[in-house]
C-alpha cells in the first residue's frame, strides 16, 4: 500500500510481467489494474475485504496513511484484523509492504 505502483501496473498492463494477486480475495478489487494497487478506491476496498472494517472506516484509515503517528496505528489495526480474518502473515506483508 505504501509503494509507488505505477511502473508495475504498466509492466503488467503491457504484458512485460505476469499479473500477480496477493490473495484470490483481492482479484475483484485489483483486476482492473492487473493485480496492482493504483487507485485510492482500491486501498479502501482492500482494507474492507481484508479487515471487514467497511468502506467509510477504510477511508479514514487511508487518510491517516501519510501521518507518521497515525500510520503505525493503522498498520497495527490492518495486520491484527487481517490475521483474525485468516490471512497469512506473508499475504499481509505483501499487501502492506512496498
Amino acid at each position: 500500500m505504501k509503494s509507488d505502483m505505477v511502473r508495475p501496473f504498466l509492466e503488467h498492463r503491457h504484458g512485460f510481467a505476469p499479473e500477480v494477486y496477493p490473495h484470490p480475495d483481492l482479484k475483484p478489487v485489483l483486476q482492473e489494474t492487473h493485480g496492482v494497487t493504483v487507485f485510492h478506491e482500491q486501498i479502501l476496498k482492500t482494507f474492507h475485504v481484508m479487515t471487514g472494517c467497511g468502506l467509510a472506516r477504510a477511508d479514514e484509515f487511508r487518510r491517516a496513511l501519510g501521518n507518521e503517528v497515525h500510520e503505525l496505528k493503522v498498520e497495527e489495526f490492518f495486520r491484527r484484523e487481517a490475521r483474525i480474518k485468516g490471512y497469512s502473515p506473508e499475504v499481509v506483508d505483501k499487501v502492506w509492504g512496498p
